[in-house]
């Protein structure tokens, strides 16, 4: 999808490959491939979906799936809408904010092999919760003090890259640095934490 641009008049345009929608104004393209990919994949997700409520004990047929989905009432309303339902609901929401995350990266980077994982902010979240882990803190924190982690370590990346200007080539690279460097600490932080919680921490 191209950025808005400005135009006159309301309707369709066409154009090759693409749909031009115009609202006052304002217009934008989108790609007929893309509507396309979305659809399928909108399918897709409601299939898998699905068989997701289906799967498990005691398995629940995908009619009634789609029966209890509607209101139409059966046996298995708890399973599917109380105990199921909310995972699959997150499930689908942590993909999407991943996604979000990284188209964001990449169209921040202008390249698309940038992401969370390469320019180390993954590695910062690993590392505080390793240290959050090995240090005896509440579980409860070990989430937050990831969060906390993935944050620095944007923050650093974004402080490296932008030192002589924002340039996507020296935000890559800076991003690769600090991954290799932070998962260089998560390896010392677990070789030197005590035995009983590295233990623990795998077992986890």
């Amino acid at each position: 999808m191209s950025a808005f641009v400005s135009t006159t008049g309301s309707g369709v345009g066409h154009l090759p490959g693409r749909w031009l929608l115009r609202t006052g104004p304002v217009s934008v393209h989108v790609r007929r491939r893309s509507v396309g990919v979305a659809v399928v994949l909108t399918v897709l997700l409601a299939a898998a979906g699905v068989l997701s409520l289906s799967l498990g004990t005691p398995y629940v047929a995908p009619a009634d799936v789609l029966r209890a989905l509607t209101g139409a009432g059966t046996p298995y309303d708890l399973v599917v809408l109380d105990l199921r339902l909310p995972r699959l609901v997150l499930a689908a929401v942590a993909g999407a904010a991943f996604g979000v995350a990284g188209t964001l990266i990449q169209s921040v980077a202008r390249n698309p092999l940038a992401s969370p994982d390469v320019i180390g902010i993954t590695q910062g979240a690993g590392l505080a919760a390793t240290v959050a882990l090995t240090s005896g803190a509440a579980a409860v924190l070990v989430a937050p003090a990831a969060l906390v982690g993935a944050l620095a370590a944007a923050a650093l990346v974004l402080a490296l890259g932008a030192r002589h200007g924002l340039a996507a080539q020296r935000f890559v690279l800076a991003g690769v640095a600090v991954a290799f460097a932070l998962r260089a600490l998560t390896e010392v932080v677990m070789l030197t934490a005590d035995p009983i919680d590295g233990r623990a921490r795998a077992a986890g």
